[in-house]
């Protein structure tokens, strides 16, 4: 089998040579020296990437999605095939049982955490990180990490799917807090994005009350059951956050320890 060859530059962990193989491609890399090494200061400080551990909260706990574990329990939560109209806009393909739906969640964990021979050496991060928002032992949404990028240190919320009995609680809206957290808190993302139906009213009304402004609809974005679809895209920037945290730490934990929907309005 004849080997095809693809030289490429870039700043890596190790200053030596690294030739990596993959299949029947062969790929040389040479290291760039760094800026600091040219004497040149630095104009732009990475995100740290994101970590997999657990998001512990009053109501709720935002882990890595785990499909055997979690799938059953989502399953029941979202109310079997019920759940094909929380995912209408995603373009999901029909779920009709629950074993099609685990199998779905495990494409979507081995899809979004892949990368490529070109990311593993240029130590990129996965692009996607999903969670399961589980509640009293139990596994009620699903929420993830998309868009991952640590130079420009932005991060986008996305695939988020709320069962009845999770929507509009403390626990909804401790499970965005937590997320924010981590990312503007610990990993230093200067930018968090998201995006929903632009019909989609509750959603755009939790975005807006977790500190988001809507930046613009994205006309005819997607199509859903064949017809046209606009995008309302939101974002929050670190220097929102200060504001937009002290309001959520307010209703989650200076009122009554009580998870309301009343309470939340989430």
């Amino acid at each position: 089998m004849q080997k095809k060859s693809l030289r490429c530059s870039g700043a890596f962990p190790d200053p030596k040579l690294r030739i990596a193989a993959d299949a029947d491609v062969v790929v040389f890399c040479t290291r760039l020296p760094s800026d600091a090494e040219l004497g040149l200061a630095s104009t732009m400080t990475a995100a740290l990437p994101l970590p997999r551990t657990p998001m512990i909260g009053r109501y709720v706990i935002n882990e890595m999605l785990i499909p055997k574990k979690h799938g059953p329990q989502l399953w029941e939560a979202l109310g079997g095939t019920e759940l094909n109209d929380y995912v209408e806009f995603m373009n999901w393909p029909i779920i009709s049982s629950e074993s099609q739906f685990v199998g779905h969640l495990n494409q979507m964990t081995k899809s979004g955490g892949k990368r490529s021979l070109i990311d593993r050496l240029l130590s990129r991060p996965a692009t996607s990180d999903i969670y399961a928002i589980v509640r009293d032992g139990r596994a009620l949404g699903i929420r993830a990490y998309r868009s991952i990028d640590l130079t420009h240190r932005t991060v986008e919320s996305g695939r988020v799917i709320k069962s009845r009995s999770l929507a509009g609680t403390l626990a909804s809206l401790e499970s965005t807090y937590l997320a924010m957290v981590r990312a503007f808190d610990e990993c230093g993302f200067r930018r968090w994005e998201s995006e929903t139906s632009a019909e989609n009213i509750a959603a755009r009304r939790s975005m807006e009350k977790s500190g988001l402004t809507l930046e613009g609809i994205a006309r005819s974005a997607r199509q859903v059951d064949g017809r046209d679809c606009d995008l309302a895209r939101y974002a929050i920037t670190a220097d929102d956050w200060p504001t937009a945290k002290a309001a959520m730490e307010r209703k989650l934990y200076q009122g009554p320890a009580m998870d309301s929907p009343a309470l939340a309005e989430h």
